[in-house]
C-alpha cells in the first residue's frame, strides 16, 4: 500500500514539474514576443526620426538657397 502511495506521490511530483515547466515556457514565450514587438516599435521610431531629420535638413537647405537658384531648380 505504501509503495502505491509513494508511486502516486512521485507521479504527482513529475506532473507538477511538467506543469511548472509548461507555465515557465509560456511566460518566456510571452516575454520574448513582447520584447520582439518593442524592438520593432523602437526600430520604426528610429527610422521615423531619421526621416524627420532628413526632411528637416532638406527644408533648411531649400530655405537657405537664394530665390534664383530655387527657380532654376524648379524649371529643370
Amino acid at each position: 500500500m505504501q509503495e502505491n502511495a509513494s508511486d502516486y506521490e512521485s507521479k504527482d511530483i513529475r506532473a507538477s514539474f511538467i506543469v511548472d515547466k509548461m507555465i515557465l515556457k509560456w511566460f518566456l514565450y510571452r516575454l520574448i514576443k513582447d520584447l520582439h514587438q518593442q524592438w520593432y516599435s523602437i526600430r520604426l521610431q528610429i527610422k521615423l526620426l531619421a526621416l524627420e531629420a532628413h526632411l528637416g535638413l532638406f527644408r533648411e537647405a531649400k530655405e537657405r538657397s537664394p530665390p534664383a537658384e530655387r527657380n532654376e531648380k524648379l524649371a529643370a
